[in-house]
């Protein structure tokens, strides 16, 4: 089962984790790659994992489509909307959209989004 994680992360610790890293690897030592999603706050978490969005990844792991046009006619979607999203989670390296017979076929390369919110003490 391929997961990827999607981390709420204080700002500035993705910066803090990049330069222990840079500082790591100038040194000669093995870093284990990371591959996971950061957002900074519960409500930007909220805009990306939106019901709609939620849904149409769902949709899209239980059924085949052979179009992002019949992908909006089943979720009864405008088509403007549902290509923006399939561009945003294709950004993001959660759907994959390929060229099949002319049209643009979406797929998610997940089976499982993996949230992790921290619970932190201190504002």
């Amino acid at each position: 089962m391929k997961k990827l994680e999607i981390r709420v992360e204080r700002p500035g610790y993705s910066l803090n984790r990049f330069k222990e890293v840079f500082k790591e690897l100038s040194e000669g030592r093995d870093v284990q790659s990371e591959e996971y999603i950061a957002v900074s706050t519960i409500e930007e978490l909220n805009r990306l994992l939106s019901p709609k969005r939620l849904q149409m990844l769902n949709y899209l792991k239980r059924h085949q489509v052979r179009s992002i046009s019949e992908l909006a006619k089943k979720l009864k979607r405008d088509y403007k909307n549902v290509y923006s999203d399939l561009k945003l989670f294709e950004e993001l390296g959660i759907v994959k959209l390929e060229k099949k017979n002319g049209s643009t076929v979406p797929y998610v390369v997940y089976d499982e989004l993996d949230i992790k919110i921290p619970l932190y003490t201190t504002p």
